[in-house]
């Protein structure tokens, strides 16, 4: 009915004494965006769905939540994360998505390398509403460092001021540790072709100069 919902695994129940904390998909009928990759169907949203694009059942929100490969986040603009789920939790060395929620108190001290990075993503989204591929450098739960990519957007609010964000983070540190090691070759290799006393003679597979 629609007094009732269903809570995750690792998910935070909201206290209704405090005015500051967003509510989640689950409460107030959630959002509503066909943007959202919380969006849900309920009964009688059959025709909805084929109009606008995928919607999800509870079941299917939950499956798409607890299995995806990305890690799936909700989180207050002051720096608290109000959902995450398995993936996110084990890509920043979690055990669950519970002990990564009551562990990480401020997100821009704790998860980004550089705070101002943090600044710019929560600027960007009280402006823009939105951001895609966002990378920054994060810190684990052990301190090692890793590159990641955020989509995500703001929800509710109004003035600038968004009720909450939400979206995804990629694990992208093998791609982006491989683009800086190419760079820096490239970088070596003008250093010495710019500053070599010796005629450089550049051929290409077929022996042509």
């Amino acid at each position: 009915g629609e007094g009732s919902h269903q809570r995750f695994p690792g998910d935070v129940v909201r206290d209704p004494s405090r005015s500051d904390q967003p509510f989640t998909p689950d409460e107030k009928g959630g959002d509503t965006s066909d943007n959202s990759p919380f969006r849900r169907t309920g009964p009688g949203d059959g025709a909805a769905q084929t109009e606008t694009g995928p919607h999800y059942s509870d079941e299917e929100y939950r499956e798409i939540f607890e299995n995806s490969v990305e890690g799936f986040f909700q989180s207050t603009p002051a720096g608290r994360f109000i959902r995450v789920n398995r993936s996110l939790a084990r890509m920043y060395g979690y055990d669950s998505p519970f002990q990564m929620i009551s562990g990480i108190t401020d997100i821009g001290s704790q998860t980004y390398v550089h705070r101002e990075d943090r600044d710019t993503f929560v600027h960007l989204l009280e402006t823009e509403g939105k951001i895609e591929g966002f990378e920054h450098q994060a810190y684990r739960r052990d301190g090692t460092v890793f590159w990641t990519s955020v989509t995500a957007r703001a929800v509710g609010g109004t003035n600038n001021r968004p009720l909450y964000f939400e979206g995804t983070i990629v694990d992208i540190d093998t791609r982006k540790k491989a683009e800086l090691l190419l760079s820096d070759a490239k970088e070596q290799y003008q250093t010495l072709f710019d500053t070599s006393t010796n005629a450089i003679l550049i051929r290409n597979s077929d022996g042509v100069i």
